[in-house]
């Protein structure tokens, strides 16, 4: 009987032991990117207007929200384009 307690003993602190190894911890970063879709140039609608005044306000209105959105999008491409030429994936 003694024998079987032994063994039993034996049995459990070896498969404890294999617990106690230390973790190893391993970080992965992952590169996120807007949608290919998103770089896009915005195109400029074009406006059939009846009065001159309206014509004028809505196209510059729409222009200066062209070149807000266009430079945005130039500078995520700045972005993406810098982190390719460090080597990033």
């Amino acid at each position: 009987m003694n024998i079987l307690k032994t063994g039993l003993l034996s049995l459990c602190l070896l498969l404890y032991s294999g617990c106690s190894r230390p973790l190893l911890t391993q970080t992965q970063t992952l590169r996120l990117e807007p949608p290919a879709g998103f770089l896009l140039p915005v195109s400029e609608p074009v406006f059939r207007g009846t009065r001159n005044q309206d014509l004028l306000n809505y196209v510059l209105k729409l222009r200066t929200a062209l070149r807000e959105a266009n430079a945005d999008k130039t500078a995520l491409r700045a972005w993406l384009d810098k982190g390719e030429q460090r080597g990033q994936p």
